[in-house]
């Protein structure tokens, strides 16, 4: 799948016209995660917007518990979905 395909298919881009989505397209940066691996973590400075081509992301959160630190997952995103963090 092309990275113009992957903008097309999201719903947060839906509606731009193929003009737009070529302009995005050009600087996108496509990227291959392996299982377990994490884009950013809480308290990093927001720098990409990342497009789920393919897959799914988990969003967690640490919460300390009885004195142990867990990442809590609060959300799945799976393909044409949008994720960011601010």
């Amino acid at each position: 799948m092309s990275a113009l395909d992957v903008l097309r298919e999201s719903e947060l881009l839906q509606g731009l016209d193929t003009v737009c989505l070529s302009r995005l397209e050009a600087v996108a940066v496509p990227r291959r995660l392996r299982d377990g691996e994490v884009l950013f973590q809480v308290g990093d400075e927001a720098e990409h917007l990342y497009f789920v081509a393919s897959g799914s992301v988990d969003l967690t959160f640490p919460i300390v518990a009885l004195g142990e630190a867990r990442d809590v997952r609060f959300q799945t995103l799976d393909a044409s979905r949008a994720l960011a963090w601010s």
